[in-house]
């Protein structure tokens, strides 16, 4: 039996310039996303050096991505798939950089940190509904 695939036809969805673009990106988003999740466990670690508060971090992240596909699929049926996307990803990164000033600048606190994760982890879930379709 030959399993090989002619690269031709396993990477055909790469000639297209606009799923090339799109698949780049979102690589990217998804690389940035991670670091940042492990980036903010760091954090924590440094602010509190307490397991309870890391805990308090993964649940900042699980519940948005746990609660808003109930809801989440009967609002994203009904925008612009392309402009959700613009959107949630605005504030994805909006959200690192709100978390890289005040680090840089010695404001952060913990609170702050699990807002972001939270408010990350909703942006997160928003567009993943929007990607599954």
């Amino acid at each position: 039996m030959n399993t090989s695939v002619n690269p031709q036809v396993r990477f055909a969805a790469l000639r297209n310039r606009n799923f090339t673009l799109l698949w780049a990106g979102l690589i990217v988003s998804n690389i940035g996303t991670w670091m940042q999740n492990v980036g903010t466990g760091w954090l924590i670690l440094q602010l509190k050096n307490s397991p309870l508060w890391l805990g308090l971090l993964g649940l900042s992240f699980a519940v948005p991505m746990i609660v808003l596909p109930l809801v989440g699929g009967a609002v994203a049926d009904r925008v612009n798939r392309k402009k959700l996307l613009y959107f949630t990803q605005t504030l994805m990164m909006l959200n690192a950089f709100f978390l890289a000033a005040i680090t840089w600048l010695g404001m952060v606190n913990v609170w702050y940190v699990l807002g972001a994760s939270l408010v990350g982890s909703a942006l997160l879930a928003l567009t993943t509904l929007r990607a599954r379709r």
